[in-house]
Formats: C-alpha cells, structure tokens, sequence
C-alpha cells in the first residue's frame, strides 16, 4: 500500500564521504529518495510506510558508517 511519507534522521557517517555514501544508497534503494544531507540531517521521501520504517531502524545508516570508520 502506498503511503507516502518523509522521514529526517541523522547520519551516523561523519565526514561528507559517508554521507554522501549513505544519500546514494537510499536514492538507490527502490521507493525512497534522499531530498537533502545538511549539517548531517538526513531528509528522504518514503513510498511506503514500511520503507519509512525500515530506514529509520538504521541499519542502512550503520552499514554506511562501517565504510568510513578508520
């Protein structure tokens, strides 16, 4: 069932790479759409309210963090 929805988290990568990582990977996931990473803000446009759900138990957030941590 559709549901649109936006969703705002913050980003557990800090520097810019892995935002920019972690804002990819969302758009590229069917069904959502990064809008906009400020200050580590993380705004994204959900279909469902199950993909709303899924992204904001951050487990996508954790995993784009992993490729940045030294």
């Amino acid at each position: 069932e559709i549901s649109p929805t936006v969703v705002k988290f913050q980003a557990a990568p800090e520097d810019a790479v892995g935002q920019a990582i972690l804002g990819n990977s969302i758009t590229l996931t069917p069904g959502t759409l990064t809008l906009d990473i400020h200050e580590g803000q993380v705004r994204v446009h959900c279909l469902t309210k199950q993909g709303a759900e899924a992204l904001l138990s951050g487990d996508f957030n954790e995993r784009a963090a992993a490729l940045t941590r030294r």
